[in-house]
């Protein structure tokens, strides 16, 4: 599996950000999961390194419809509904 690995800092919370989206089972959920999280072995006190995978970039393939191009639109414009 091609995986994307990022280093974050331990003082922030986008570990336990990502971590909460992923525990998330709805179908507007469009987060990356988090496969993994685990001490940078170079700065173990400082830094965590966040593993997801790796997808492709938005526009490959290229968009060939407009339908697609709404339908992505849509999915980076959405917001949940209020009851």
């Amino acid at each position: 599996m091609r995986v994307a690995i990022k280093r974050l800092s331990n003082g922030g919370q986008e570990v336990e950000v990502s971590q909460f989206l992923t525990s998330l089972q709805h179908p507007r959920n469009h987060c990356a999961p988090v496969l993994d999280v685990f001490p940078d072995p170079l700065d173990p006190v400082n830094q965590r390194l966040l593993v997801m995978p790796r997808f492709r970039p938005f526009n490959d393939p290229e968009f060939v419809y407009a339908g697609e191009v709404l339908d992505f639109m849509s999915q980076m414009l959405e917001v949940s509904a209020k009851p």
